[in-house]
């Protein structure tokens, strides 16, 4: 059987989100490379072909300790796999000037990233040579991604800092990557909240400016909000962007619970015209395996109505998909608890 399709976007993404430190298996901080390979199996069945993670290399103090440094390199392996086995591709990233203090702390699947978190100032050159070391200390760690991507804040910024010394972070983000033989890899701009003096529009349009002035390719960006589409497109970069609506998939952050079916994703790309051009689309999850429906309605509306993949429970469990479709029925906003509490026993027997 041959099938041929035109999705609407040519990149459609996931970004993985390993802040939060709960339970295994639902905190990803928690996973195992096996995890990892049965999640990137699954994204492939819904036709994601884009896979970013944030590894938390913030959080781990140098020198990295052996099973620190065991943890971040397994994100080589999830890299590899996911590119070599599917074509995806993987951007990993950190923050823009965040490190972990030097402390004896958890282990990594229970450290409380807030505890750990030490901001550096970017204006003094001691502490930049400090995060040069530590950033170096990832990207050999992990030097196979297709891109890197830096946020502009939360967490990260510091108070008084101009755009300029941003653009400097990524300059440096930049050198240490072709310092590894990685002249090929992007940096990816995560614009989120901006960074500089100014009101936030014009930080984002300042800090942009400079990125074209001053940063070698190659480049991407990540804009979150429609508000950031429309200053990229004035700003004609919008075959180097994606798409990325932040928090629509899953509120971040939530307790690891299924939220019900949203209909603001079915119609997020709508009208189309809006979005002509961009690179791609990409929505972030915490706790992916309990927000299956909501990344499934997300990637149909990234695939467009030429594709129709079979419904999510039936991908999952083809031998009796109705408890799980009752169950994502029963949390519907309209439904009562005796509903839900039904399900949930169906489901489990």
């Amino acid at each position: 059987m041959s099938i041929s399709n035109k999705p609407l976007f040519a990149l459609r993404g996931v970004y993985a989100h390993l802040h939060w430190a709960y339970n295994h298996p639902y905190a990803l901080r928690s996973w195992t490379l096996d995890d990892w390979k049965h999640y990137i199996d699954f994204l492939a069945c819904l036709k994601v072909n884009l896979l970013q993670i944030w590894p938390m290399s913030s959080m781990l103090p140098l020198p990295f300790s052996d099973a620190d440094r065991a943890y971040l390199k397994m994100y080589r392996e999830v890299v590899e796999y996911a590119k070599s086995k599917y074509a995806m591709k993987v951007f990993v990233g950190e923050c823009a000037n965040n490190i972990a203090k030097t402390r004896a702390i958890d282990p990594i699947a229970k450290r409380d990233y807030f505890q750990t978190e030490l901001l550096l100032n970017p204006a003094d050159p001691v502490q930049m040579e400090t995060l040069r070391a530590h950033r170096a200390a990832m990207y050999q760690s992990i030097p196979n991604a297709d891109g890197y991507w830096i946020i502009d804040s939360d967490p990260g910024g510091w108070a008084g800092s101009p755009s300029t010394e941003f653009v400097d972070i990524l300059i440096m983000n930049r050198e240490l990557l072709d310092s590894i033989g990685r002249a090929d890899a992007e940096i990816v701009y995560w614009m989120w909240q901006g960074w500089g003096t100014d009101k936030t529009e014009k930080n984002l349009e300042t800090t942009i400016k400079d990125i074209l002035h001053r940063l070698p390719e190659p480049w991407s960006i990540l804009a979150c909000s429609k508000e950031h589409l429309n200053l990229i497109e004035e700003m004609g970069l919008t075959k180097k962007t994606i798409y990325f609506p932040y928090g629509l998939v899953e509120p971040e952050p939530s307790p690891p619970y299924t939220h019900a079916p949203n209909a603001d994703i079915d119609k997020v790309f709508s009208p189309i015209e809006e979005f002509a051009g961009l690179r791609g689309v990409m929505c972030n999850m915490q706790t992916p395996f309990v927000q299956l429906p909501r990344l499934h309605q997300f990637q149909q509306a990234a695939l467009g109505d030429e594709v129709q993949l079979p419904e999510i429970a039936e991908m999952l469990f083809p031998e009796n998909p109705d408890p799980i479709r009752k169950a994502w029925d029963s949390i519907a906003p309209a439904a009562t608890s005796d509903k839900t509490r039904r399900a949930a026993e169906d489901l489990e027997s």
